[in-house]
């Protein structure tokens, strides 16, 4: 079975590359969304310059203490809209112009993400600039 049709399906949960090892914008955290992915993050309780001599040397900054505040910031936010959909099928993604994508589940969740400046409407509901709404489930 195709990839693409095992994560349509529902079948496959998916998580982005390792958060701490690049630098998240909001739509990077929007997209997560979009594709129906959670965030992952390599941690370690100590420094991770201890980690030069291991196995584990190209993990270059991993502890916990600096990412805090965006594990949870950037968890949240994900789950907020990703939550209602947990064991749904994706269904459908429509484009419906440049920066504003709608995603349809089976659960009848619809996610609304507007990537754009500006507000936006969709179907009765407004989405504020880089942000989504869930409607229904």
């Amino acid at each position: 079975m195709p990839f693409l049709q095992l994560v349509l399906q529902g079948t496959m949960e998916l998580y982005a590359p390792y958060s701490n090892f690049s630098f998240y914008t909001d739509s990077d955290v929007l997209r997560m969304i979009d594709y129906n992915v959670y965030p992952s993050y390599v941690l370690s309780s100590e420094p991770s310059f201890l980690l030069a001599d291991t196995n584990s040397r190209d993990f270059y900054s991993t502890e916990y203490n600096l990412y805090e505040d965006s594990i949870v910031t950037t968890y949240e936010k994900v789950n907020t809209a990703l939550g209602s959909v947990l064991g749904a099928r994706w269904i459908d993604r429509e484009v419906v112009e440049n920066g504003v994508i709608v995603n349809y589940y089976d659960n009848g969740v619809m996610i609304i993400i507007n990537y754009t400046d500006e507000i936006i409407s969709y179907d009765g509901v407004d989405v504020d600039p880089i942000s989504f709404s869930v409607v229904g489930g």
